[in-house]
């Protein structure tokens, strides 16, 4: 199972490089990738910024296609969900099958609202764990359900 994580950045500095420092890393991300990793699983990271305008979606595009994930998870903060919002329902129209987790500050304190805006599941919390309980009921073909976090 191959999951795609997606982070936002503000100011980033360009298509080939986004984060300007290790200050725009994000380690949650970091953390639960890393986690995966150790557990067998396929992770990717694609970074995406509003500077970019319409780029997003050619670049969402052609990594979504050359790396065809199973799962994509979004971090979201509150200054950045209306953008992952547009980005996962671009995901949404075009990748039907994709499953679609986000977790982080806003999703964490706003679950009821974040998941009536078409995400799959809303991680609350710790999202180490939770990943790697998701990853493999979805690689069963089983509908996620009673996964703690989640």
């Amino acid at each position: 199972m191959k999951i795609l994580f997606i982070s936002t950045v503000l100011n980033a500095t360009s298509l080939e490089k986004p984060l300007g420092s290790l200050v725009q890393m994000n380690f949650g991300i970091s953390y639960i990738s890393s986690y995966l990793k150790d557990n067998g699983c396929d992770t990717d990271l694609l970074v995406i910024g509003r500077d970019f305008g319409e780029k997003n979606y050619t670049i969402l595009r052609e990594k979504i296609e050359s790396y065809k994930p199973g799962i994509i998870g979004f971090y979201s903060v509150t200054t950045q969900y209306s953008f992952v919002r547009k980005i996962s329902g671009f995901i949404k129209s075009n990748y039907r099958d994709i499953f679609q987790i986000i977790g982080g500050p806003y999703p964490t304190l706003n679950p009821e609202k974040v998941i009536k805006n078409g995400f799959d599941a809303v991680c609350i919390g710790e999202g180490e764990i939770p990943m790697l309980k998701l990853t493999k009921m979805i690689k069963k073909g089983k509908t996620p359900s009673g996964i703690e976090n989640l």
